[in-house]
């Protein structure tokens, strides 16, 4: 409720609210996005998606105009000695209800927003979780369109409380009109996590994942 209540249509959105916290804005939607804050560099600003960082892939910090918030429930951000940690927690299923939520809104600059997420925790012999966003804008000027587009997918499969294993692909795309930046870009995301009981008091885990950069633009 509180994420819905900021009005934050992204990421960068959300965490301008915090105390100390400056965004770095390259221009409007679909062009590089970053934060800084409290004297931490670039280096120094790390994402945890769920356990799983998000690591950079273009430049000394990862890009979070292509860091969707569709499936996330919590989002917290942790400052210590020389860093500044933002954790994103995925959507859970607290019951055996089927979980559903659509935001959608209009504004200045020809400015729409479009964010949906579907869970089923009893769908495929396990769970699904689908989600799609999308935020697109004219510009301040009208000439600089940009849009952000993102999709969610997450499929988890159960073995009572003995396994279980959960794999999470997502993908955000952007595209801008300024030409001092590349158009279109998009960030895939593929992770893949495991849990089994061995003994009693003993629990094994694996993880795995994958992140891909595409630019069309030469």
């Amino acid at each position: 409720e509180e994420i819905l209540n900021s009005g934050a249509f992204t990421l960068v959105e959300l965490l301008a609210d915090v105390p100390g916290v400056l965004p770095l804005l390259t221009g409007d939607y679909g062009t590089p996005v970053g934060v800084t804050g409290f004297g931490v560099g670039g280096g120094r600003v790390r994402i945890l998606r769920d356990g799983f960082e998000v690591v950079p892939l273009e430049g000394g910090v990862a890009d979070l105009a292509r860091v969707g918030l569709v499936g996330i429930s919590r989002v917290r951000l942790e400052r210590s000695m020389g860093e500044m940690v933002i954790h994103l927690d995925g959507l859970e299923h607290t019951d055996g209800r089927t979980y559903s939520l659509v935001e959608a809104g209009t504004g200045d600059l020809n400015t729409n927003f479009f964010r949906g997420t579907f869970a089923d925790p009893v769908a495929l012999g396990g769970s699904v979780g689908v989600g799609l966003e999308r935020v697109d804008s004219r510009g301040a000027r009208g000439d600089e369109a940009g849009n952000v587009t993102g999709s969610w997918l997450r499929y988890q499969l159960h073995r009572g409380d003995a396994a279980g294993l959960a794999v999470d692909f997502r993908r955000v795309g952007s595209e801008s009109a300024a030409t001092l930046y590349a158009s279109p870009v998009t960030r895939s995301d593929l992770t893949v996590r495991s849990r089994a009981r061995l003994a009693e008091g003993v629990t094994a885990e694996a993880y795995w994942g994958k992140s891909t950069h595409e630019v069309e633009d030469e």
